[in-house]
């Protein structure tokens, strides 16, 4: 499982825990006294805080608090920086809760052993504990792992993306600009070169004179009359000559149906075998969230409810694109090379690419299908 899936299950159990905390909470404070007990906690913190007693207790409550919010300036600053979105905003406010939490319970150790040490009480609060310690360690979880993806540099990435991203042209669009210059030439007409042999005593070769092209029309060779003094030459007799019709080469538009596009399938069945079992199998993977897929000439598509989330494409002759229904911004400051795809009529729904080629292109595509899966409510099946 990659760092998202472990983040969305621990949330799920984090948000139980945090359930089962106040209630338990609510039931050894006592009927009716769950909002005095905690507005006396409230009070008895500040008290302990802003009326000083040195010793290593309050020093070591200070020192965590400070270095608490520290992090969540620091936390802050970069989630800014990366624009990042509603759940990362919430993060720093979950580990700030944590920090509270556990320093509250601390502060309540005296009152919690006692209840302990009762019967009745033993199991909700050894409940109550247990809760605390994985709210603590969910809210640290979500502080070294948040701050590590922040911090990476580009230099720790393996595709480094580019300055400018450049919105390439897509093959319709070449062949529509390839067909749009091929229709402002003028047709090429070939004739062929006459020439003419004479024989003498001695065999005369005649070089044509070759005039130069103009406009891409070749004229025809003209043949001057050689004379030589010295031996007389015999009498010379022309060669037949067969006059050839002049040929128009034809136009994109004349071809008609001769000039047919490949379709998908037919572009990549000589990949190599490595790189088309590196698409099947992210299709498969794709396909497990129970979306639609749907081949044409551009691509291998994928829906589910006429909404499309993943496009494949060929790149070159050579390897695949894919491209997804993501935010570019959103991943500016992580390790995925993504490329950016706007403006493109047929990318509006999935702006954002990457390129599929080696194993670890191939591990990245899957994690973000299961980003784009898991921000739009599907989940997988095994």
């Amino acid at each position: 499982m990659n760092t998202k899936k472990i983040t969305s299950v621990l949330t799920s159990i984090f948000a139980m825990f945090v359930v089962l905390f106040f209630i338990l909470a609510h039931i050894l404070a006592g009927e009716g006294l769950f909002f005095s007990v905690i507005g006396q906690g409230l009070a008895k913190s500040a008290s302990y805080l802003f009326s000083p007693t040195v010793d290593v207790a309050y020093l070591v409550v200070v020192i965590l608090l400070l270095l608490t919010i520290a992090i969540i300036v620091v936390w802050a600053i970069k989630l800014v920086k990366a624009k990042g979105t509603l759940f990362d905003y919430l993060q720093p406010g979950i580990f700030l809760f944590s920090t509270l939490l556990t320093l509250i319970v601390i502060g309540y150790r005296t009152e919690l052993q006692t209840l302990y040490s009762a019967q009745a009480t033993r199991l909700p609060v050894l409940y109550m504990f247990i809760s605390a310690l994985f709210i603590m360690a969910y809210g640290y979880h979500l502080m070294v792992f948040a701050l590590a993806r922040l911090s990476k540099t580009k230099e720790e990435v393996e595709d480094v993306t580019p300055k400018e991203v450049v919105a390439p042209f897509d093959e319709a669009k070449v062949r529509e600009i390839v067909a749009e210059e091929l229709a402002k030439q003028q047709p090429v007409i070939i004739e062929k070169q006459v020439i003419v042999k004479e024989k003498a005593d001695e065999e005369v070769k005649v070089e044509p004179k070759v005039e130069p092209m103009v406009e891409q029309k070749v004229e025809a060779t003209k043949v001057e009359k050689v004379e030589k003094i010295e031996p007389k030459p015999a009498e010379v007799k022309p060669a037949e000559v067969k006059k050839v019709e002049p040929v128009a080469l034809a136009t994109p538009e004349e071809e008609g149906d001769e000039f047919e596009r490949l379709t998908f399938e037919e572009r990549i069945q000589y990949f190599e075998k490595d790189v088309l079992d590196k698409y099947h199998e992210l299709k498969d993977y794709i396909l497990s969230y129970g979306v639609k897929s749907r081949i044409s000439s551009s691509g291998d598509s994928f829906r589910a409810k006429r909404v499309m989330y993943f496009k494949i494409t060929n790149s070159g002759n050579s390897g695949f694109k894919v491209y997804y229904k993501l935010d570019l911004l959103s991943y500016a400051n992580t390790t995925y090379p993504l490329k950016d795809a706007k403006g493109i009529k047929m990318y509006e729904e999935v702006p954002t690419f990457m390129y599929l080629k080696s194993d670890l292109s191939l591990k990245r595509a899957k994690e973000l299908v299961d980003d784009v899966m898991f921000a739009n409510g599907f989940e997988r099946k095994e």
